[in-house]
């Protein structure tokens, strides 16, 4: 019996080891795919912002913002500020950081930090400029790769 007990406790070991290494690698693999890169953010996104400046009073906007991947930016928005409705065309550049957070800077002045989330589909972002309170939500408009698949 003891042959057998050494046996069978040898071969459950080995198994524990290996659901624990096994998690282990998994974990590192998933902490990989969370590093980001200018990559990460490419194509069109949609999005929607609220809040307010200061000086002027509420401020919403919903448009199109196009990332190319090499930290280059467009966005084409309609903007109501303290219930002025006009169109917006901007371009700007963006920056990302490995631990997926990162910044842009519009042709406008308007600066904003982001963070990357949901394997890029969407990015959380809030206005850095002094006398704003603006936050939003950017969300990829489609989840096709460039190369058609």
């Amino acid at each position: 019996m003891s042959i057998l007990r050494s046996a069978i406790l040898r071969f459950m070991t080995i198994i524990g080891m290996t659901l624990v290494f096994g998690i282990a690698v998994s974990n590192a693999q998933r902490d990989e795919d969370h590093t980001c890169t200018l990559g990460s953010l490419e194509g069109p996104y949609g999005f929607m912002s609220t809040g307010t400046l200061i000086a002027v009073g509420p401020i919403a906007n919903v448009g199109v913002i196009a990332l190319d991947g090499e930290g280059n930016l467009s966005q084409h928005l309609t903007n109501s500020r303290n219930g002025v409705i006009m169109p917006v065309d901007v371009t700007g550049t963006y920056t990302v950081n490995p631990n997926c957070t990162g910044s842009w800077t519009i042709s406008n002045g308007n600066t904003a930090d982001f963070v990357i989330v949901a394997g890029g589909r969407e990015v959380m972002f809030i206005r850095t400029v002094p006398g704003t309170v603006i936050t939003g939500i950017l969300r990829k408009q489609s989840l096709e790769h460039k190369d058609g698949r």
